[in-house]
């Protein structure tokens, strides 16, 4: 009999996990549809009228503080070659259009953007520049290759990894100490703060290249949506409960597929630094 109880309670609990695993998916893929999604915008007259979007217009004081923004934030410059859109660097980098958007208000997916024109990408640059590379790569040779040389990220937290990654189970547990500091992998903007079922305290921060990283049981948050963090900048105070004299991190990655334009759970470890021994 005690066995039949444990079978079933594990049963529920599975069914519980895969429930907020689905949650969890359908509200990153919210996310990325809404950054990714374009407003129709019409450009600046020769008498230097704003531009005019669904939501906002964007003056020459826009334009100003998008630079200033751009001097701040770790980025690469590209220059635009013939035929090139926000669409076309949308898929050579990995990153949302809104992000571009974010830092250079005077592009629009909806006309092509000049050849020789500078547009700013903001992101790890060794990160952006290896997508660079293998979507060129991918592009030549029709292969799906991992791109090469991408810049390792720091672990969330000091502490141990007691799970693996698996396609189930999409992220990976860290044993850590009660009030433990949670840290950002890298820097980004933070695009969901709060409770989820499963997750319990939980953060998401989009790191603008395509990459997500996603922070639970905390037993504080300290951002909120819409903030921005560097790589290192303190997120949450880690530990919803304590067992054992410990308490636990859930952490995940998750990747922009370029085929399906959908966020996929990625091995943590093919990402993050080496543990320290």
């Amino acid at each position: 009999m005690v066995k039949a109880n444990d079978a079933k309670t594990k049963s529920n609990y599975n069914k519980t996990e895969r429930a907020a695993n689905k949650i969890l998916l359908l509200l990153i893929c919210l996310l990325v549809a809404v950054t990714q999604s374009g407003c129709k915008r019409g450009g600046a007259g020769e008498d230097g009228a704003p531009y005019q979007s669904a939501d906002r217009q964007y003056s020459d004081s826009s334009r100003e503080k998008a630079h200033e923004e751009e001097a701040s934030v770790d980025g690469l410059t590209h220059t635009v070659t013939a035929g090139q859109s926000l669409i076309a660097l949308k898929d050579i980098y990995g990153i949302s259009i809104q992000a571009i958007k974010k830092y250079n208000p005077e592009v629009s997916e909806n006309k092509p953007l000049k050849i020789g024109q500078k547009v700013f990408i903001p992101g790890s640059s060794a990160v952006l520049k290896a997508r660079r590379d293998s979507y060129t790569k991918n592009k030549k040779g029709g292969g799906q290759s991992e791109p090469e040389g991408v810049e390792k990220l720091n672990w969330p937290v000091s502490g141990t990894q007691i799970s693996k990654f698996s396609p189930a189970s999409k992220g990976i547990y860290i044993k850590i100490a009660p009030g433990a500091a949670i840290k950002s992998v890298a820097q980004g903007e933070v695009v969901y703060s709060g409770k989820m079922k499963g997750y319990g305290n939980l953060i998401i921060v989009d790191h603008l290249n395509g990459l997500f990283s996603i922070y639970g049981l905390n037993a504080k948050n300290l951002v909120n949506k819409g903030d921005t963090v560097k790589t290192g900048s303190k997120v949450a105070i880690g530990g919803d409960k304590i067992t054992a004299g410990y308490s636990k991190l859930y952490f995940e990655l998750r990747n922009i597929n370029s085929n399906t334009g959908e966020p996929e759970s990625v091995d943590p470890l093919k990402y993050l630094k080496a543990e320290k021994k």
